[in-house]
């Protein structure tokens, strides 16, 4: 009589669904995916939802985002999560300017922030291309009349 690898029982045939699995382990496996999955799903709806908290916590950036910047910043970042929903770290969130370098210092302000595949970003790295930089913030500039 075949047993049942889980729980180590003699079972007959009738009641083994897969050749070393048993009816009650296969459904308490079952169960347990059931749970696991559930639990991921909310992780995700709770990280996207939070999305602004997650991204500091995780960069670990001291300051907080300005008010008026919370919501355009929540877009960008609920887009890269969805985006990112089945293929983990696609895509990165990544400062134009960058945060940390030596010559300048770029805010996470929504402006600043773009879109960019994981290689792209790990390519950018930290650098900065000032002349591009220079014409991006004139024509912002001039878009919102400063």
């Amino acid at each position: 009589m075949p047993y049942c690898r889980y729980c180590l029982k003699d079972t007959p045939i009738e009641e083994m669904p897969s050749p070393r699995t048993c009816i009650h382990c296969r459904k308490e496996q079952l169960a347990y995916g059931a749970v696991k999955a559930k639990k991921r799903r909310k992780s995700r709806i709770t990280r996207a939802k939070n999305a602004v908290a997650y991204y500091f916590l995780k960069k670990r950036i001291k300051h907080r985002p300005f008010p008026q910047d919370i919501v355009p910043i929540q877009v960008l970042l609920r887009q890269m999560i969805s985006a990112n929903r089945y293929k983990k770290n696609f895509l990165h969130v990544d400062h134009a300017i960058p945060v940390d370098h030596p010559l300048v210092c770029g805010l996470t302000v929504s402006w600043n922030l773009q879109i960019l595949l994981r290689h792209e970003n790990i390519r950018k790295a930290n650098t900065c291309d000032f002349e591009f930089q220079e014409a991006w913030l004139m024509r912002w500039a001039k878009e919102r009349g400063l």
